[in-house]
């Protein structure tokens, strides 16, 4: 048994790693343990460093204090960027193999409503004809009225609520919301509906904690061929 005395300090220094190696020699190691990755690193930084897992990884840098919003609107335009490039690129197939320069122009316009299935669409005016016109309210009249949602401020985490459990109420084996009768993705594609149209209103309450890890743990722990 350790001294009770004793103190562990997390080392600063690069420390060799005692698990065994695995592979041949040849293949890389992890810049951080020096552990052998026979299958390549398991995550490579911004400088081509490679690491066998993101616990070796160094931590993702977060966004703090009054850089928060400024953060967000960086990521939207660049993903609206990423978004833009593609749309030109189809263009630019489109037109060097003699198709119309109109339908070219058409298709590289954001958004193209045309390729959002009708089954998403129908499924979202079911569960809003529902909010609005059938649902049961505490006083025992029926519906909140179309476009209630624009009346007053709405809070993101309450719709986010919303949308999770219908779909962990359909994942879990149940189709149909037992009060409405309508496809529990319907009401959970209605929130997020919500959710954007009260952003784009101004009518938003972004009540979202501050930006964690998530996306980049994604993209960090994401399979590469």
């Amino acid at each position: 048994m350790r001294d009770q005395d004793e103190h562990f300090v997390q080392p600063t220094e690069h420390v060799p790693s005692t698990a065994p190696d695995v592979g041949e020699p040849g293949t890389p190691l992890c810049v951080r343990c020096s552990k052998r990755m026979p299958f390549g690193p398991h995550v490579v930084d911004g400088e081509g460093h490679g690491y066998c897992s993101v616990m070796c990884a160094p931590p993702v840098p977060r966004p703090t204090d009054g850089l928060l919003e400024e953060y967000r609107v960086a990521e939207a335009k660049k993903r609206n960027a990423e978004v833009r490039a593609a749309a030109d690129k189809i263009t630019d197939q489109m037109m060097g193999d003699g198709e119309n320069p109109k339908h070219a122009m058409g298709v590289s316009k954001v958004p193209i409503l045309s390729v959002v299935p009708t089954t998403a669409i129908t499924y979202i005016a079911l569960a809003m004809r529902y909010g609005a016109f059938e649902a049961i309210k505490k006083d025992g009249s029926l519906g909140y009225g179309p476009y209630n949602w624009r009346e007053t401020k709405i809070y993101a985490s309450v719709y986010v609520d919303a949308a999770m459990r219908h779909i962990m109420a359909v994942w879990d084996g149940e189709w149909l919301d037992a009060d409405s009768g309508v496809p529990h993705l319907g009401h959970a594609m209605a929130c997020l509906a919500l959710w954007a149209d009260a952003k784009e209103m101004g009518t938003l309450v972004d009540d979202r904690p501050m930006p964690g890890n998530a996306a980049e743990m994604f993209r960090l722990w994401k399979k590469t061929p």
